[in-house]
């Protein structure tokens, strides 16, 4: 059943995130407590919201995070997703996490919204269900450690 995820229950999904970081390949470390007290004060904040899967046990098997900012360039009210992710156990919720998150960020007002993948997992599939939901691809981002 997915549900939002409220700020007592975020340290529920550091396992998920700290899965999610290492087959991601990002670069630096995923802090479990920084991760929390961050996700903590964007939920506080009105800004992110989290939405999870629990599973038939009632803990979480799934989840996706994002935050909604106005947009730069014209102040239209754009969310972005900052994780999406569901154990392999769990797998099979992946699209209804996904549109549970889209029909969220319209019921908050969000005019657009804004997907990413990593290049490690599966960029290529994410790319053309992105593109048949009508997404637009728009940016590519380089990430370099600078110290």
């Amino acid at each position: 059943m997915i549900s939002n995820l409220t700020t007592d229950r975020i340290p529920e999904l550091v396992p998920m995130a700290l899965a999610f970081h290492e087959a991601s390949g990002f670069l630096g470390d995923l802090l479990p407590r920084h991760w929390v007290e961050s996700w903590t004060t964007l939920l506080e904040s009105g800004y992110g919201f989290i939405l999870v899967d629990d599973g038939d046990d009632g803990g979480p098997v799934g989840g996706i995070g994002g935050f909604i900012v106005p947009d730069t360039n014209d102040g239209v009210l754009i969310a972005h997703e900052a994780f999406w992710y569901v154990d392999p156990e769990g797998r099979g919720s992946g699209l209804q996490l996904l549109d549970a998150f889209l029909a969220t960020a319209a019921h908050l007002g969000a005019g657009r919204a804004q997907l990413s993948h990593t290049q490690t997992l599966r960029p290529k599939a994410l790319g053309r269900l992105y593109k048949r939901m009508g997404f637009q691809p728009m940016d590519m981002n380089y990430v370099k450690e600078l110290a």
